[in-house]
C-alpha cells in the first residue's frame, strides 16, 4: 500500500532523513518510533508532500506520489 524507498529529505541544508526504506501493508498496523529529533515528523511531512524529497521514491497503491503537491496526495487518501 505505502512504499518508501531510499528517502532523503530535510530542511534547507540540514538533511534529516538519509536513505529510509519501509513498506506499510494494507490491513497491518505500523509505528514510527524514535527519540526527539529522530525524524518521525519529517518522514510524515515528506510522505504527504509538505517537504520535498531530495532523493528516493514514495509509492501509494502502486502510484508514485513523491513530488506531487500535498492536495493531490490528500485526495488519494494519504494524510496525518
Amino acid at each position: 500500500m505505502l512504499e518508501v524507498s531510499n528517502l532523503h529529505t530535510g530542511y534547507g541544508d540540514t538533511k534529516v532523513i538519509h536513505g529510509l526504506d519501509f513498506t506499510a501493508s494494507r490491513g497491518k498496523v505500523m509505528a514510527i518510533l524514535g527519540r526527539n529529533g529522530a525524524g518521525k515528523t519529517t518522514t510524515l511531512k515528506a510522505i504527504v508532500g509538505l517537504l520535498k524529497c531530495s532523493d528516493g521514491e514514495i509509492v501509494f497503491d502502486g502510484e508514485k506520489i513523491s513530488g506531487r503537491p500535498p492536495y493531490e496526495i490528500v485526495r488519494r487518501g494519504v494524510a496525518y
